[in-house]
């Protein structure tokens, strides 16, 4: 009887984990779903996060504000978004590949 409230209470736990730590790519697949639904391929988002998360941190690190690193953060993914889109539009470039630039260009 033991081991079955044992295994039930570490499902729970792993379950709940996993939903903690999906939560911000599940954000970026819903953005990412309204952005191809416009006709837009961007494979670039996870970069588009990381740069965000990197600079929003850093500068919360920095200032020891947490609203100037939730803003820079925003402002990073707005210029990266931007970044792409002048990337495939005005330069015609291929949305793969330059979703792809994109990403690793936010890996660093």
């Amino acid at each position: 009887m033991e081991d079955v409230v044992v295994s039930q209470g570490l499902l729970v736990g792993v379950l709940a984990t996993g939903i903690r730590l999906a939560t911000p790519f599940l954000l970026a697949a819903l953005g990412e779903m309204f952005v191809q639904r416009s006709g837009v391929f961007n494979l670039g988002v996870e970069g588009i996060m990381l740069m965000g998360a990197f600079m929003g941190f850093f500068l919360t690190l920095q200032t020891g504000n947490a609203y100037w690193g939730i803003l820079i953060s925003l402002l990073v993914g707005a210029l990266m978004g931007a970044l792409m889109g002048l990337v495939s539009v005005t330069f015609k470039a291929e949305q793969g590949i330059s979703g792809i630039g994109l990403y690793m260009f936010g890996w660093g």
